[in-house]
């Protein structure tokens, strides 16, 4: 019968406002969360323009033609628009930027890069005259195609005097088939046959 002090009452803590961070999905349903603001228009239709722009961006930066930094990437280059593409005009620019760039040949100067190897020159040349050659076979111009045919021998002249001796490839390369009409492929080809022959004749009789 003795009066005792009443109980507080606990307060209820109400969960309206409360945004979990690393609760489950499953305990969240029921919890409500402070409604996101909607975007205005101006801004949907700004990031739409940012990101055609970048899209702009992206594809002009594909187009855009890689420079070489030696020469081998620029044979290799030379060759995927050859072989790739059929692209004989771009491919001849890059077999002919190999021969001015650094390779991996001699370094005759502590501070200049090394110079082009034989076999990166002989690769450059040979496939220079195949793309005069090739280029020729197109032109309708008869000047203009006997300056191809002059370019294409010279470029396989200069391979020739660099050591290339695979005779059989250059006689049956489909990329000379403009050359092959004419008497100087033949005679050419024919004198540095002899000549490498003559050469190695002089150690076989040592």
């Amino acid at each position: 019968g003795i009066p005792t002090r009443p109980q507080k009452k606990t307060m209820m803590m109400s969960h309206e406002g409360y945004r979990p961070s690393r609760l489950c999905h499953s305990f969240t349903k029921g919890i409500p969360t402070r409604p996101q603001k909607k975007k205005h228009m101006y801004q949907t239709q700004q990031s739409a323009t940012l990101r055609n722009r970048a899209l702009k961006v992206h594809a002009s930066l594909n187009d855009t033609p890689l420079e070489p930094e030696d020469a081998r990437g620029a044979i290799a280059m030379g060759l995927s628009l050859a072989n790739d593409q059929g692209d004989w005009k771009a491919a001849l620019g890059y077999f002919e930027r190999a021969l001015e760039l650094p390779g991996t040949g001699i370094k005759r100067f502590r501070d200049k890069p090394k110079l082009i190897s034989n076999g990166e020159k002989m690769a450059a040349l040979y496939n220079i005259a195949c793309c005069q050659s090739r280029l020729g076979q197109d032109e309708e111009d008869p000047e203009e195609r006997d300056a191809r045919i002059q370019n294409s021998l010279i470029a396989l002249a200069g391979c020739l005097e660099a050591g290339y001796d695979n005779f059989d490839q250059i006689r049956s390369d489909d990329d000379f088939a403009l050359l092959r009409g004419e008497e100087k492929f033949e005679g050419l080809v024919s004198r540095f046959e002899k000549k490498r022959g003559g050469f190695m004749n002089m150690f076989q009789q040592r």
